[in-house]
């Protein structure tokens, strides 16, 4: 064989793994804190990143995006955020009763356990604004309780999700107002939750990327709070604590039905990929 021959048939057949620049941050990242998913769900956390980032946005849309349901938690790698990893990384409340399952995310298994953001929806709003906003969070399992899935109220206002509010059953949601928007979830008190705020007198409820009610209710003030997940921060304490699994967060500037769908889509094909779907 003439010299050279198989260092070039190596270099032909070898797969160099390259990402958009939005995952590569989390990937390095996961790298740092040795929770490296492998090649197969590098690759397909990198799809839902770029599809996001492609037709919802990223940075220019999002302040804080979690992926809870990574392949490893050993050195927090499920509660980094994905859009600028080391700021707003999210710590645990409650230590090891908060239960984290590969490729599905975090559960509570006692009381008074939830996940901090360390975001305050007030001072910390890079796109996320009176008048323009949005909260999401995955479901993955019931929570047939009146529990907050995400949560801020400081007395008067607040931006809150609650997925089960008995009778119908239907979901409560709340952004930057004074006045529950009520929407029918359906038989199942699971899915992918998203509430939006796009002007000072439109807000809009959608569950699984389809919208579930909307109506004219004015913003009147953002909740000086911190944001809490599988909670509600009430003035600073928490309360309510979610009986569920989340799978994925986000919190940011307000989108459009379609861009709904399409970051819910984006979340549950990899949901789907593993086997972890519940849409």
């Amino acid at each position: 064989m003439p010299p050279g021959i198989g260092i070039v048939r190596s270099l032909a057949f070898t797969k160099v793994a390259t990402y958009c620049s939005q995952y590569n941050a989390v990937y390095n990242k996961l790298v740092e804190l040795d929770d490296v998913p492998d090649t197969i769900q590098a690759y397909q956390q990198n799809l839902m990143v770029r599809n996001i980032a492609s037709y919802v946005g990223w940075a220019d849309w999002a302040d804080v995006f979690y992926l809870f349901a990574q392949q490893y938690n050993d050195g927090g790698g499920a509660l980094i955020n994905l859009i600028n990893p080391g700021t707003f990384d999210a710590t645990l409340i409650g230590g090891t009763e908060l239960t984290f399952t590969s490729l599905e995310g975090f559960s509570r298994s006692g009381i008074n356990q939830y996940i901090r953001t360390h975001y305050n929806l007030s001072s910390d709003g890079i796109n996320y604004s009176l008048n323009d906003a949005m909260t999401c969070c995955y479901l993955r399992t019931d929570a047939p309780s009146l529990d907050y899935l995400l949560g801020t109220f400081d007395g008067v206002n607040g931006s809150f999700i609650l997925p089960y509010n008995g009778g119908g059953p239907s979901s409560l949601f709340r952004i930057n107002d004074n006045a529950s928007l009520t929407s029918i979830a359906g038989p199942v008190n699971k899915g992918f939750y998203l509430a939006n705020r796009t002007a000072s007198n439109a807000r809009e409820a959608f569950i699984n990327g389809i919208s579930k009610g909307s109506d004219a209710q004015a913003s009147t003030a953002i909740p000086d709070l911190e944001m809490y997940i599988m909670a509600r921060n009430n003035s600073g304490s928490a309360d309510q604590y979610l009986d569920g699994q989340v799978s994925a967060f986000g919190i940011g500037g307000s989108i459009t039905g379609p861009q709904s769908l399409i970051l819910t889509n984006a979340i549950e094909a990899l949901m789907d990929f593993n086997d972890k779907g519940i849409i």
